[in-house]
């Protein structure tokens, strides 16, 4: 009932309209106008009136449509232009890490204590001994001042499950620390048991001079404000 109503007052409103439009002056000079003309202009007028409606009716949604393709446009380019920023703001922070320096004592000791927290028997242990693979000497696209120290450990007699906890925590030492190779053999005594060699790799940034000259002068001491004195 609701749209009847709606559309019995849309029509009654039309009619209005058009019945103002029909009494107005400058519809009246049009009109004997047009019919002072010849049929034939006529019907080039009523062509060209309906041709003009229908190109109206085709212009004002296609208006629409390019608006908001226009929009669309504009919202893709910003989304990924901002995913484009968190990439690159995740990579920057990611080669902030490196500034983290892990030479070859460093990743040493923490080699070390990565295998006591497996715990191992010592005899378990056979070597670690630095050496910097030489496919990691040149990598593409880490710079020329990034460091990188590296050493091999050798173990021996490790069960299946000894195997799998010292590769998850030689794994999670360090974000710049990588194992960059692993070497698996069964053991010959005991095939039920394998020897592993473990090749890691750490990327660092060498201190500056002057932050390695840490001077206890060059701290300056918090003076503290004077006392007042009490009066006699």
């Amino acid at each position: 009932m609701a749209f009847d109503d709606l559309r019995e007052q849309i029509k009654e409103q039309s009619s209005q309209v058009l019945g103002r439009i029909q009494e107005s002056t400058a519809f009246q000079q049009l009109k004997e106008r047009y019919d002072t003309l010849s049929p034939s202009v006529q019907k080039i007028i009523k062509t060209g009136s309906i041709a003009l409606v229908i190109l109206l009716g085709i212009y004002i949604p296609y208006s629409f449509y390019s608006s908001s393709y226009e929009i669309e446009e504009t919202f893709t380019y910003n989304r990924d232009m901002t995913r484009d920023l968190l990439a690159a703001e995740s990579e920057a922070s990611a080669i902030g890490q490196v500034g983290q320096a892990m030479d070859g004592n460093a990743l040493k000791s923490r080699v070390q204590s990565a295998i006591r927290g497996a715990q191992l028997q010592p005899e378990q242990l056979k070597s670690i001994r630095d050496l910097v693979p030489a496919n990691a000497r040149t990598i593409k696209g880490i710079p020329p001042n990034v460091q990188r120290s590296g050493i091999t450990v050798d173990l021996a007699n490790l069960n299946l499950n000894q195997m799998l906890d010292v590769s998850e925590k030689l794994e999670t030492i360090d974000a710049n620390v990588k194992v960059w190779s692993m070497d698996v053999k069964a053991t010959e005594s005991n095939p039920l048991y394998y020897d592993v060699q473990y090749q890691l790799v750490s990327f660092y940034l060498p201190q500056k001079a002057e932050e390695k000259k840490a001077s206890p002068r060059g701290s300056r001491r918090v003076r503290k404000p004077p006392t007042r004195r009490k009066g006699r």
